[in-house]
């Protein structure tokens, strides 16, 4: 997952980045952050999906975007992005709800970008939370939303990600009970797939994104047919 910091003055970016930092560390979570000093500057590198969360400074330096003018920008393109305006006044705060979904008024103070974070946890939860796995004596963390399903092969679990193949000695069943909560489930003895990853079902395989079969077990069909449904009527909620 990647955030993104537009913020003209040097020294409110710094506090940004260390009240991200030490957010990110107790909840456990794996973030890139990009600092940008200029609305402009942030749109040219900007495209959907790219960055989950924004915070975004309203008053810029004279003569270029507002952060409120690069937000309406954004949100046309990306409504999924969250962006957190970060002001020196309330005045702007109403409006802003439009395409934001917090403000933050300066000086930021922890308890008010913890107020923030919260805002935007079901964003973190999904695209930040980590796992770590051994690989080749080394130990990684793996974004959860980067599986996109894990096979069981003898004594390892080889993880097929967003990023390709890594093959680890985890223990499957210990797997299996780490990743026991939707949108992970165990479709038969030896598979765990992301449902986020999923196209489509084909009589008793999974069709992930990237075009895999996973097979679906016939013992485990009922339980995979509630779990989906239940999965699907969430992403519809959401």
């Amino acid at each position: 997952m990647k955030i993104a910091i537009c913020e003209d003055r040097k020294e409110d970016a710094k506090k940004l980045q260390i009240l991200l930092g030490r957010y990110l560390q107790t909840q456990g979570f794996a973030a890139e952050v990009d600092f940008f000093e200029s609305g402009e500057a942030l749109l040219s590198n900007f495209k959907p999906g790219k960055y989950r969360i924004i915070f975004m400074d309203i008053f810029m330096t004279p003569g270029g975007l507002t952060g409120m003018d690069t937000a309406q920008k954004i949100h046309a393109s990306d409504e999924e992005a969250a962006i957190i305006f970060t002001t020196t006044s309330e005045d702007f705060g109403i409006a802003g709800y439009d395409v934001a979904v917090y403000y933050i008024v300066k000086p930021v103070t922890e308890t008010d970008f913890l107020r923030a974070m919260k805002k935007c946890q079901k964003q973190m939860e999904r695209y930040c939370k980590a796992l770590e796995i051994m690989v080749n004596r080394q130990l990684i963390p793996l974004r959860l939303h980067d599986i996109i399903y894990v096979e069981a092969q003898r004594k390892n679990c080889i993880f097929i990600t967003t990023q390709g193949e890594l093959r680890s000695n985890m223990v499957f069943d210990t797997l299996t009970a780490t990743l026991s909560e939707l949108p992970f489930l165990r479709c038969h003895r030896s598979y765990i797939v992301n449902l986020t990853h999923i196209q489509n079902i084909q009589e008793m395989d999974f069709i992930t994104t990237t075009s895999h079969k996973i097979p679906i077990s016939r013992s485990f069909l009922p339980k995979v047919q509630n779990q989906f449904q239940q999965f699907l009527k969430n992403e519809l909620k959401n």
